[in-house]
């Protein structure tokens, strides 16, 4: 039986197909490496700085309707919500997403025609009703280190200007949310 040798040219050619086989064998774990730390080392930074919540109920419509995915920016340290900002925090065992109508210090009140006052000054777009507003009976001072928070949708929201619910201890909160991730075309539409 007669053995086969191959050319010189025969055995470059192997040897460069199966260098180019490993290069590629060795760039696919690299990659898959590289991506496995890139997707941890996301994770923690999104955990770390971000949460994401779904928005139950009418409560908060048209800014974040019935199963809208809001992102929402966690509060470092020390930082406190301010007027203006919708936030997500705990009450009992659900977590509640409402805009901050008043800070601690300030003064709220529910004139007899049913309009909102902060601080003197009425709350604009508040159009009230449908809620039995039964804190409010009184100007009412918010306490330090609380919020006065209210559904945007007035009439559906059980919110601060309930006994039931109250005021809101700022450190309950989660974060502030900074935009809405579903439905999409409310991406491009910030709260404010």
């Amino acid at each position: 039986m007669e053995q086969y040798l191959p050319t010189d040219k025969e055995l470059l050619r192997e040897m460069r197909r199966v260098r180019r086989k490993n290069k590629r064998k060795r760039l696919a774990w690299g990659l898959l490496i590289w991506s496995a730390i890139a997707a941890a080392a996301g994770w923690f930074v999104f955990n770390r700085y971000y949460t994401l919540a779904v928005v139950q109920g009418p409560g908060m419509s048209p800014a974040a309707e019935s199963g809208s995915v809001v992102l929402c920016r966690r509060l470092e340290t020390g930082q406190k919500p301010k007027q203006g900002d919708i936030v997500l925090f705990g009450q009992g065992k659900e977590w509640q997403l409402k805009r901050v109508a008043a800070v601690g210090g300030d003064q709220v009140a529910l004139s007899s025609k049913g309009n909102l006052w902060i601080n003197g000054a009425a709350l604009k777009d508040y159009t009230g009703g449908g809620m039995d507003a039964d804190l409010l009976q009184s100007p009412l001072t918010v306490p330090e280190g609380e919020l006065f928070v209210l559904g945007d949708n007035y009439a559906l929201s059980v919110d601060s200007r309930s006994s039931a619910f109250g005021t809101v201890p700022a450190e309950d909160v989660a974060g502030v949310v900074r935009c809405t991730l579903w439905p999409l075309y409310k991406l491009s539409n910030p709260f404010r």
